[in-house]
């Protein structure tokens, strides 16, 4: 019912890092289209989702005036594009496996080393909004005595363009002792792209380098 208003401009505000494209793309109104409040609020959603701002707000400038034509605005804020995360202290293995065939009183089927405590410390990096989109990069490490982890993943939640693909490339080197049982590192490689068919399924194609020593 009433008059019908239509969109003069959109107007963006909030950004620093991020590329405006990847913001036009989630926006679901335009110049010219008839003002519509479900597609303002289906945009804020969308951005939300991008999962780079901590605040989306929109609103219709003068939403009581009686002009035929009214701006929109679309004011963001980005989130943090790093995240650390660090921890410390020690870990402890102890105990022995249980004898077993062939074995005599005071032997142990343990292969490595013996009980003892290590200290560790853990350090994750993360980047989000990397290059000014979706993608990110996230460092994962552990370093002490029973066990030493590098690995690096890339992200790109929209592969080739594609809403429905999701890629992920990782990578790193560990090196794990278990006291008890082995010892054993590893060089590894994956590259995944995850396809969502419909609303119900998920393919997931993997390729998966380990080189374990």
């Amino acid at each position: 019912e009433g008059h019908q208003v239509t969109i003069d401009h959109v107007l963006l505000s909030g950004l620093v890092h991020t590329k405006p494209a990847v913001v036009q793309q989630q926006i679901l109104v335009h110049p010219e289209d008839p003002l519509d409040q479900a597609a303002l609020l289906q945009t804020q959603r969308n951005l939300y989702n991008l999962a780079l701002f901590n605040e989306v707000n929109t609103a219709v400038q003068n939403p009581r005036g009686n002009a035929p034509e009214k701006n929109v605005l679309v004011q963001l804020t980005e989130a943090k594009r790093w995240d650390v995360t660090y921890g410390f202290g020690f870990e402890a293995q102890t105990g022995t496996p249980s004898l077993g065939p062939g074995l005599k009183q005071g032997q142990t089927a343990a292969q490595n080393g013996k009980a003892g405590v290590s200290p560790r410390v853990a350090l994750d990096v993360s980047r989000i909004n990397f290059r000014g989109t979706q993608q990110s990069l996230t460092l994962h490490t552990t370093f002490g005595l029973l066990e030493r982890v590098a690995t690096l993943t890339f992200n790109n939640p929209q592969f080739l363009g594609k809403p429905y693909l999701t890629a992920a490339v990782s990578g790193g080197y560990s090196n794990v002792q278990n006291i008890t049982t082995f010892q054993a590192s590893t060089l590894q490689g994956d590259f995944r792209v995850t396809e969502k068919y419909k609303k119900a399924d998920t393919f997931i194609y993997d390729f998966l380098y380990r080189r374990v020593s």
